[in-house]
């Protein structure tokens, strides 16, 4: 069974326009952005606009991530 890659890993291939690796990246990582975003906010659908935020600024920026 081969190794999960790494966030930084999976940046690389973002970067490299592969974006099929945002989806795995929204997977690892979308229960954790939106249970800090409703310990903040106290609002379900205000997490939920935070949580596709997040990911869509991680699509714009991808480029300028240091995933070192």
């Amino acid at each position: 069974m081969p190794a999960m890659p790494s966030d930084g890993q999976l940046v690389s291939q973002l970067q490299s326009g592969d974006l099929g690796v945002l989806g795995v990246l929204y997977e690892r990582h979308k229960t954790s952005v939106y249970h800090t975003a409703l310990a903040i906010t106290r609002d379900p659908a205000a997490a939920e606009d935070i949580l596709q935020d997040c990911f869509i600024r991680i699509y714009e920026r991808a480029h300028s991530i240091d995933n070192s």
